[in-house]
């Protein structure tokens, strides 16, 4: 039925028939799952468009049979995931805040964890403004924050303090942030040209590892985030060569009292990078010898 185009007919079809059912709990155990799957395994660039239409089909029809058609969380995490995976981050980021007021008012109990928002942060930090489209108003509840008037930091660390909130309150360990949550958001700051806000963050998740708020310390990927930012930076500081010194030192420190994180040689090859943007050549021969 996609392939000929005929996919939003059916599914409009598939809805009538259940208006009709006596049995729509059936509708909803044996088609709306497999329905909502095969659509966002589609290469179809319509085709989580499709899905969220589908999803807010079942919302509808959750009013009609309020005990038997409640959408469950991982078909909203389906539709977010195919979602990321064409970088329209503006229409994950929407949905992803309607899945964790649900999650919050407990209408559902899965779906939702941190691998999910990570998703979301990654998208949001490689994104391009406007990617996304407006909230469409039969998709009901959500604090949606308008993407648009928002910058990529500011939409990354609304879902960083969201995943903080929900892991506080209901101590759901599986949607606390991790290293990779705060990498994306990291790149978000940098993204937005706020590298030392980047640069405060990895000082900060080090001491969220001493806590044991993080499981592991951050790792080369993050430091290369900032190092890559500081050799793209159009505003050339002064202090930029001291900060990559310093960052790096404090990488070597840092990866040291963790044994489950490696050195890489990325972040070094950045870290060179960004000093001979700056003409630090000597600099970053030292740093090629050690």
């Amino acid at each position: 039925c996609f392939m000929k185009n005929q996919m939003n007919r059916n599914r409009h079809c598939l809805i009538d028939h259940v208006n009709r059912s006596t049995t729509p709990h059936l509708w909803h155990v044996n088609l709306s799952s497999y329905f909502v799957a095969a659509l966002v395994k589609c290469t179809h660039r319509d085709a989580p468009k499709f899905a969220e239409g589908l999803l807010m089909d079942m919302e509808e029809l959750h009013r009609i049979h309020p005990d038997q058609l409640h959408p469950e969380g991982a078909v909203y995490a389906s539709v977010i995931s195919a979602f990321c995976a064409q970088r329209k981050d503006v229409d994950a980021e929407r949905l992803l805040h309607v899945l964790m007021d649900k999650f919050r008012s407990r209408h559902v109990s899965n779906g939702l964890s941190a691998k999910l928002c990570n998703q979301v942060l990654n998208a949001i930090a490689f994104g391009s403004p406007g990617t996304g489209t407006p909230a469409n108003p039969r998709i009901t509840g959500g604090n949606q924050p308008s993407s648009s008037m928002l910058s990529k930091s500011q939409r990354g660390q609304n879902i960083i303090d969201c995943m903080d909130e929900l892991n506080a309150k209901g101590n759901y360990h599986w949607i606390k942030p991790d290293v990779v949550s705060y990498t994306s958001l990291i790149q978000c700051y940098c993204n937005d040209g706020k590298v030392k806000q980047g640069e405060y963050l990895i000082r900060q998740m080090f001491e969220m590892y001493h806590v044991r708020y993080l499981n592991r310390c951050p790792d080369p990927r993050t430091f290369n985030v900032v190092f890559n930012a500081m050799a793209k930076q159009s505003q050339k500081e002064k202090d930029t060569p001291q900060r990559v010194l310093a960052l790096l030192t404090k990488m070597e420190d840092m990866i040291a009292e963790d044994p489950h994180t490696e050195l890489s040689v990325i972040p070094y090859n950045s870290a060179i990078n960004a000093l001979g943007k700056f003409g630090m050549v000597f600099d970053a021969e030292d740093i090629v010898h050690h």
